[in-house]
């Protein structure tokens, strides 16, 4: 199994849940292999948090900015 994620110093900072959603704040940055990495490394986080947390709306940050935006950035 490939993790896109291997090289990537990222912690969870904060974990909010509440009745429909649970928001995930880690800290730290990406370290992917190339901009075909980007789509995997959000999908393994989604789903992991998804996995743990089934039914509910997930809302991820990174240092502040939304999943999508922290890895349109690498």
């Amino acid at each position: 199994m490939y993790n896109a994620l291997a090289s990537s110093p990222l912690s969870v900072d904060k974990v909010t849940e509440t009745a429909t959603t649970v928001r995930v704040d880690l800290k730290g940055g990406f370290v992917l292999g190339g901009a075909c990495d980007n789509p995997r490394a959000e999908a393994q986080i989604l789903k992991t948090i998804e996995y743990y947390m089934p039914g509910k709306t997930v809302v991820v940050t990174v240092d502040g900015e939304p999943l999508a935006d922290a890895l349109s950035l690498k």
